[in-house]
């Protein structure tokens, strides 16, 4: 990874989306009853599609700056 976020991020941003993330999964959990192993591939899913659209944002930054 070549980003290291500053305490200041990681305070204002990373940690209040890594809360974020877990209470709609445990909401999902509580909601569907889908048990942790549903979760984990769920959330690697995400990563797997996130990772195939990087060069797409990098792209769209490239071309539209302000997004």
């Amino acid at each position: 990874m070549k980003f290291t976020p500053t305490d200041d991020q990681i305070e204002k941003i990373c940690k209040p989306a890594f809360e974020d993330i877990t209470s709609i999964c445990d909401e999902m959990n509580f909601q569907i009853q889908c048990g942790n192993d549903y979760i984990i591939d769920f959330l690697e899913n995400i990563i797997k599609s996130y990772r195939n659209n990087d060069g797409i944002f990098k792209r769209q930054i490239e071309i539209e700056p302000n997004l």
